[in-house]
């Protein structure tokens, strides 16, 4: 323990007997009150040379009071001087800064000019000054505190002068037990608090502006009883019997008599205050901002380092994966014992209490972020304004960004862990300095596309930002084509060439907002100025750069922009007037125009030569065409793509074989004639094109372009002669294949029926399904033709039919493709690795779902427990433990430690617990406190909130009713009182439920309202005819799968919510005397989880393009149960008895047995 206090001798052999002593702290001086009324006043000498003692002098005032001095205290005020009155004026001023109390019924305080009377009902003994208007008093047995205002005149005025409300007013009144001396008062001033001690050796610490106690320290209790009481910072010093000093700080004692110096023991609160030279309290606070960060008080320990101004880079220590790259060599730099102080180890740190940290960690580094900022924008004010005296050196201006680097670096990184919706608004701040680098990889890591976006943008990383945008474009629905061009419109004319190179694209798919890239002008009134230069500023794009990349790229949109040029701009430059007339008559693009009249519109005209030729062109005179190209325009190449433009396999060698012809008549070009058949051998008539070469053509003058006829001949060979094995060996593949089917028995009997108009086979032609259901053909060809006119009513194809005809293509594929490889068998193994995998450790694209962990423990269990696999122990053991870690106070369960809780996740914790199914498991469920959670959460209208403060739906409705119904809690009727009726509600004019009254139906819905009414014992009350109907149409024809709602794809998790339904109503049914209907097919559903929905790896998915998961693969699984188990019959089970999966509960998911279990559990 510290060398708290040390005996020294101040003056000795005193002339007078002591009765009272207090010492002014800020004069260095001891007063000393006798009992014959004389006052001692003793200073502190100048240090002799040569000697380590101290010298004391002092003076005796022997006048000073007539009666004896039992209590002396000095009161500094915030002026100058204190005096204290009474009515026999037996107080005394002593050198303009001491004022002395004394036993008293009546007195006033006066500061120079300052006089209040204060009225006491008793003899005040002690007085203590704490604030600047709060004055304590001590009386016998209580303590009072006084609100006292202070009044400036020049002279005395008496009690009765003074107005009602500036009078002294008493605040609070605290008894302290013996009524037989006052109690003992102190003021800790660094602490702003008041410290009374009672019962003797007991001290309580009151706010001293209120009278209240207060919570941040906790009484101090003395080893014995306490005879004068004093605060010298930072101790408490207490004078005991037997002449014992007792020193307190906190929890720590420290005696007198002990003055030996042992070892800190990490009492760093003590320490930094003890500490003397700035350098080693600057250490200390270091520890005791390590020590609080340890003690999981990880604010304090930032208002430490703010305080302190610690570089930030050493507070990151404390999280070393924040630290980017760049500046992990720079931490070198610091003294090894400078960074130990740093070094903590988090990992005992729950995953909560690190969220906690991170947000702390974001608090201060915005604070110091804001620091930097303030500092640098300064910096360049004071540089602009010309004022360079104030301004940065280039070393601390290079620190100062520095530090804002890493600052945002660091921040970015914790707002992507805790709050990835912050990272935007620090992305778009105008001085965001993160490093690029580590950004990108950050927010790539998370899949924070739109942040990236953003970061891109600010940094003007042009190239890069849209080449994520395109890579995006083919993935989420988020992003278009729009979000591209929006993108180029912003660009300026410095980046004409990346616009140019990414509009293409645009173009392509839209040729209108293409137009509008180079259209959209920054300067609106640009549609009412002429002509333009074409280096102003305000004119966005090089318009001869766009004409000739439009005339290029994408012919179609040179009309739409050279007439916004014209008649927008009012561009008058002749250039952009000629080409958009030659582009009106030459109508390149446009097949609708009337020949005609364009024809007559050019007439003879010989300055539009190549325009007549266009038009002849449509008109089917393409001889004449040929002879202007190549007799007037000598325009070679305009006769070759006319050629490609109008040539016709049917008539292959016409035009090309007339346009030799007329090269060779007059005046033969034998070079381009042989050029034209070296380019295009296989389009002209070899035969006559040679024949009209003439014969004194010499033989190497043709080589070249024989040689190229007979190289595209033999490439055409050999492919047709591929193309014509491949097809023999599809025959003969398909030959065998029809042999076998051939061989194939199939066994009719006169029961057979067929699986679309339910009537018998009998002697009419069938079709065998692929899940060896019949049905005619006749029914079969009409379903066909009915799915297609379906398709096809409105007179177009619609993006959800073609969604539709995909989906149906791939699943046909997946199911050919697993039956050939896997057969129609459940891959047990492969499934039970998947999960167990994922329950061990799921991937860092999980991390969005931390509220679901309590769900991904009931979908895996769960989904083992149907494969038949026992989960070990220590995997049970721990999924418990966590569980119970997710129990909150109010009863329910949260997502994970720490959340909120919520009826969901409820749900889902206790359904895992009891598919668990120990004692340990169902144990842990608090009943008392789940109870209370349920009730909580109920609305007056019958429903129930999701969570606190959150939206009321029928999944609430039936998680509430499931936990409640399976745990036996004891649900009156009044808790679930108008809760049917609500749920009703919610059942829509088709016929399923709706999330909430006035709502689309749902699959998922309409489990839930169905579910919680056969819990209710309430489903009378439904129109379950409409209901069923509804059902039944959402099993899909064609795949066997169901969909979620009409016009929506099928998905596998639907097997179960579906397939449910029909189960809870035949067990629920309230006319149990009707026969049992089969409502569902349920061999096309085992189908389509069978084949379409198991993924090759393992797991189930949702349909064959998407990855498999734990949520599709438990309810997958789930309504593969209850498909087999749907009815009696033995033949319902596909693939045969190694793919029956174990039986489900058709209300609460769960294992028969496990259902069993719980109730014999929770009923004892």
């Amino acid at each position: 323990m510290y060398e708290a206090y040390t005996n020294e001798e101040i003056v000795f052999k005193l002339p007078i007997e002591a009765s009272s002593i207090t010492c002014y702290a800020s004069k260095e001086k001891l007063f000393i009150g006798s009992r014959q009324g004389h006052l001692i006043t003793c200073n502190q000498a100048v240090e002799v040379q040569g000697t380590s003692k101290h010298h004391y002098e002092y003076q005796v005032c022997r006048t000073f009071e007539r009666r004896p001095i039992v209590e002396l205290q000095v009161f500094t005020m915030p002026l100058n001087l204190t005096r204290l009155y009474t009515s026999s004026q037996n107080i005394r001023r002593f050198r303009h800064f001491l004022t002395f109390w004394s036993r008293t019924k009546f007195c006033e305080l006066c500061e120079v000019d300052t006089f209040v009377p204060i009225n006491l009902q008793e003899n005040a003994q002690v007085i203590v000054w704490c604030e600047p208007n709060i004055l304590i008093l001590a009386v016998k047995g209580a303590c009072q505190f006084w609100n006292i205002e202070l009044l400036h005149k020049n002279e005395f005025i008496d009690e009765k002068d003074f107005e009602p409300a500036k009078r002294p007013r008493l605040l609070e009144l605290i008894r302290t037990g013996s009524s037989e001396s006052a109690p003992l008062v102190v003021f800790l001033l660094k602490k702003t608090i008041v410290g009374i001690c009672r019962e003797g050796s007991v001290v309580d610490f009151y706010e001293p502006k209120t009278g209240k106690i207060t919570n941040d320290f906790s009484s101090c209790k003395f080893s014995d009883q306490v005879l004068s009481l004093v605060y010298h910072h930072p101790y408490l010093v207490g004078i005991l019997p037997k002449n014992l000093l007792e020193v307190r700080f906190q929890y720590y004692v420290w005696a007198a008599e002990e003055p030996s110096m042992p070892p800190m023991k990490k009492q760093f609160e003590l320490a930094a205050q003890l500490s003397a030279s700035s350098t080693q309290q600057i250490a200390i606070q270091r520890q005791l901002a390590t020590k609080y960060f340890f003690e999981r008080k990880f604010s304090k320990c930032f208002e430490i380092h703010t305080e302190l101004k610690t570089d930030v880079l050493l507070v990151l220590n404390l999280f070393p994966f924040f630290i980017p790259e760049k500046y992990v060599a720079v931490l070198t730099r610091y003294p090894q014992a400078e960074l130990q102080t740093f070094e903590v180890s988090l990992e005992n740190i729950a995953e909560n209490e690190r969220k906690f940290a991170t947000q702390a960690l974001i608090q201060y580094l915005v604070a110091r972020r804001a620091e930097q900022i303030a500092l640098v924008n300064q910096h360049y004010l004071d540089y602009n304004s010309g004022n360079k005296a104030r301004t940065l050196c280039t070393n601390e201006l290079k620190r100062h960004e520095a530090s804002l680097e890493l600052i945002d670096t660091v921040l970015l990184k914790c707002y992507i862990k805790a709050n990835p919706s912050m990272a935007k608004s620090l992305l778009r701040t105008k001085n965001c300095c993160c490093i690029v680098s580590e950004a990108e990889k950050d927010l790539n890591q998370y899949g924070l596309f739109e942040e990236l976006l953003i970061l891109y943008e600010k940094k003007k990383m042009y190239r890069k930002y849209l080449e994520l945008l395109q890579r995006e474009v083919k993935k989420h629905e988020s992003f278009g084509i729009k979000d591209i061009a929006n993108f180029l419109r912003r660009l300026k004319r410095d980046q004409i060439s990346l616009v140019l190179e990414f509009s293409a694209p645009i173009l392509f798919e839209s040729v209108e907002l293409g137009v509008q890239i180079f259209t959209s002008s920054t300067d609106d009134r640009e549609t009412d100025l002429k002509q333009r230069a074409e280096n102003d500023p305000r004119v966005k794009f090089d318009r001869e750069m766009v004409l000739q990349f439009l005339k290029k790229e994408c012919v179609q949109a040179v009309i739409p922009y050279l007439e916004h040029v014209i008649y927008k701009w009012n561009d008058e430059r002749p250039r952009f007037h000629e080409e958009l007339l030659e582009q009106y008559v030459m109508q390149k693009i446009d097949p609708y125009y009337s020949v005609e009249n364009a024809s007559n519109l050019i007439g003879d005209d010989e300055n539009l030569m190549e325009e007549s030729a266009i038009i002849m062109g449509r008109l089917g005179q393409h001889l004449d065409v040929l002879k202007i190209y190549t007799e007037i325009l000598m325009d070679f190449n305009g006769a070759e793509r006319h050629c490609q433009t109008y040539y016709d396999e049917k008539n292959a060698s016409t035009h090309n074989e007339k346009r030799i012809e007329t090269e060779l008549r007059r005046k033969p070009n034998i070079t381009e004639a042989l050029k034209l058949f070296k380019r295009h051998p296989t389009k002209i008539n070899t035969v006559g094109a040679f024949a009209i070469i003439p014969p004194s053509t010499l033989f190497n003058r043709i080589c070249e372009a024989l040689k190229a006829l007979f190289e595209t001949s033999n490439n055409q060979l050999a492919s047709t002669n591929l193309i014509v094995s491949l097809t023999n060996l599809l025959i003969q593949r398909n030959k065998k294949r029809l042999k076998e089917l051939k061989r194939q028995r199939i066994s009719i009997t006169e029961s057979a029926e067929c699986s679309l108009c339910k009537k018998r086979i009998m002697n009419s032609a069938f079709i065998r399904n692929r899940d060896h259901s019949f049905s005619h053909f006749f029914c079969y060809k009409n379903r066909m033709e009915k799915n297609e006119r379906k398709e096809e009513s409105d007179g177009f194809i619609t993006p959800t039919v073609l969604e539709q005809r995909r989906v149906e293509e791939i699943v046909v594929k997946q199911k050919r493709e697993w039956t050939r490889t896997h057969g129609m068998h459940l891959q047990n193994k492969s499934h039970v690795d998947y999960i167990l995998a994922c329950l061990e450790g799921l991937p860092k694209s999980y991390s969005g779902m931390d509220a679901s962990r309590s769900w991904f423990c009931y979908w895996g269990l769960h989904a083992l427990r149907l494969l038949g696999h026992k989960p070990g122990k220590a995997l049970q053991n721990g999924i418990v433990s966590f569980l119970a870690s997710c129990q909150t106070e109010d009863g329910g369960y949260g997502g994970g430690p720490g959340q909120m809780a919520h009826l969901a996740t409820t749900y889902a914790s206790v359904m895992s617990l009891i598919t668990i199914g120990t004692d340990e498991a169902l144990s842990s469920i608090n009943l008392k406190t789940l109870n209370f959670f349920i009730h909580s959460m109920r609305q007056p209208n019958g429903s129930f909130t999701i969570h606190k403060g959150g939206e009321s739906d029928v999944r609430a409705v039936y998680c509430a009713l499931a936990v409640a119904n399976i745990c036996g809690l004891p649900v009156q009727d009044q808790l679930f009182e108008e809760t049917a009726s609500w749920l009703t509600r919610c059942q829509t004019y088709e016929g399923g439920f709706g999330g909430e009254p006035n709502c689309e139906a749902h699959s998922g819905y309409t489990f839930c309202g169905l579910a919680g009414l056969a819990l209710l014992r309430k489903l009378h009350l439904v129109n379950i005819d409409a209901a069923l109907k509804w059902l039944v149409n959402r099993q899909m024809t064609f795949e066997g799968g169901f969909q979620g709602r009409a016009n929506k794809l099928v998905d596998g998790c639907y097997s179960y919510w579906n397939a449910a339904c029909f189960s809870a109503w035949e067990c629920f049914d309230p006319d149990q005397t009707k026969p049992f209907r089969k409502l569902f097919d349920t061999a096309a559903l085992q189908s389509y989880v069978l084949e379409a929905c198991q993924a090759p790896s393992g797991g189930l998915r949702d349909k064959p393009d998407k990855n498999p998961d734990l949520y599709h693969t438990c309810y997958t699984l789930s309504g593969l149960s209850t498909s087999q188990f749907y009815s009696s019959t033995k033949d319902e089970v596909l693939g045969g008895k190694r793919n029956i999966v174990e039986t489900v509960h058709p209300i609460y998911n769960i294992h028969i047995d496990a259902y069993a279990r719980a109730l014999r559990y929770f009923e004892s």
